[in-house]
């Protein structure tokens, strides 16, 4: 049965992917400065405004951060967040389960068909064992999965890898890689979507730009 995509809305992403797997959890991978925090945001906001409710799960940010992060764009965010198609919750993890109850009936209350999550490294330095981090990260996608929502796990990676843990990438259905690329003197931005379930995966590389209107993919393949 053909995977079902739906539009990202950045700019240029489906003239290069066709979109994302309706319903899949992914990995959002990047070290510092690869627009994944951004990234993550546009993906809720161009949902938001076609009309999807959205909702943005930080563990170190609250509304009025998000709302300045997205400040150096022209978007109407605000607005979003006041009609309620874009909602910021704001989560101190003190006990695990408490928060998959809370984040679960934060989604099926506003009806979530977009979920970010910032980050998942956080949440990482919470178990004391890979083994309890994997048996944790297998019952948050079963539940995101259940709702069918198209969830968005932000990995803060370094360098070239996937993931601070080394197991992220294998319990999520799909992986976004960002990238920073030093070439000559020029610090380069890129994406790549080395994994997808569902969709031809590649790792070749994308130009990612960020621009007034947000970020844009640029169709040409980045020659290095």
């Amino acid at each position: 049965m053909p995977v079902e995509l739906i539009k990202t809305g950045i700019a240029g992403f489906e003239k290069v992917y066709g979109g994302l797997p309706k319903g899949h959890t992914l990995l959002l991978a990047g070290p510092v400065g690869s627009y994944t925090e951004l990234f993550g945001l546009e993906f809720l906001y161009r949902g938001a405004a076609a009309k999807e409710n959205t909702l943005y799960v930080s563990f170190e940010k609250k509304e009025e951060d998000v709302i300045a992060m997205a400040s150096v764009f022209d978007w109407k965010l605000e607005e979003q967040i006041q009609e309620k198609r874009l909602t910021v919750m704001s989560s101190e993890l003190f006990n695990y389960e408490k928060f998959i109850s809370s984040l679960e009936d934060n989604i099926f209350s506003i009806k979530a068909g977009r979920v970010v999550l910032d980050s998942i490294t956080y949440l990482g330095e919470f178990f004391n064992t890979p083994f309890k981090f994997r048996a944790s990260l297998g019952e948050l996608r079963s539940m995101l999965n259940k709702h069918d929502c198209t969830t968005m796990l932000i990995s803060e990676a370094k360098g070239s890898e996937l993931s601070p843990y080394g197991v992220e990438e294998f319990l999520v259905d799909g992986v976004i890689h960002l990238h920073n690329i030093r070439k000559g003197g020029e610090l380069l931005h890129a994406i790549s979507i080395p994994e997808m379930d569902g969709m031809d995966a590649s790792s070749q590389l994308y130009p990612l730009e960020m621009t007034k209107k947000g970020m844009r993919v640029r169709g040409i393949p980045l020659v290095l």
